[in-house]
């Protein structure tokens, strides 16, 4: 009866031990995700010809924004080009630009680690009668320092520009801007 006992005592522990690490039945780890979510506020501002990333003379935005997330307090640096488009669902009179290629870092401010990625589809829809866009774009995230070296997933940007300039069509803009970001962090992929 004891070896009957020391084996399921054994076997109690070893999966006791498997579900407090995170392995699956072939004990290899299981990557952890979490949601991400965030209100924010900020700026941007056109950049220098020299920010162009598809050569065709429009230079990209770079936007500084901060704010509060289920992770704590962070800021957001990204760079962002938009390209004239055909009209792509915008409401009527408005004038459309899709994403041409854009990057960003979300740095934690309890912390300083880092969440790199890249903004792989978006939309904005500019009214010139207002001066206001509504943006949306999905990214990826590419990794970054700290908790999220190696980190990927997905989340999608829901913004309001403000714009305080009025050649946003010619390609040079500042404004505010304000939005919300949803997605999900996949820790070590």
């Amino acid at each position: 009866m004891t070896k009957k006992m020391s084996f399921a005592a054994i076997a109690a522990i070893v999966c006791l031990i498997c579900f407090q690490t995170g392995c699956d039945n072939d004990s290899s780890a299981q990557q952890t995700q979490s949601d991400f979510n965030m209100d924010f506020t900020g700026s941007f501002i056109t950049q220098t010809v020299n920010s162009d990333t598809d050569g065709d003379g429009r230079p990209a935005s770079l936007g500084k924004l901060e704010g509060m997330s289920n992770l704590g307090e962070a800021t957001i640096q990204n760079v962002i080009e938009f390209l004239l488009d055909e009209p792509l669902g915008c409401p009527e009179n408005n004038i459309n630009f899709g994403l041409v290629l854009g990057r960003f870092v979300i740095r934690f401010k309890d912390t300083g680690d880092l969440l790199l990625g890249e903004w792989i589809s978006g939309l904005s829809c500019f009214d010139p009668e207002t001066n206001i866009a509504v943006r949306t774009l999905n990214g990826e995230f590419t990794g970054g320092t700290g908790q999220f070296e190696g980190a990927g997933g997905q989340m999608q940007m829901i913004a309001t520009p403000l714009l305080l300039t009025t050649t946003a069509v010619e390609g040079y803009a500042f404004g505010g801007i304000t939005g919300t970001i949803s997605g999900t962090i996949v820790f070590g992929e």
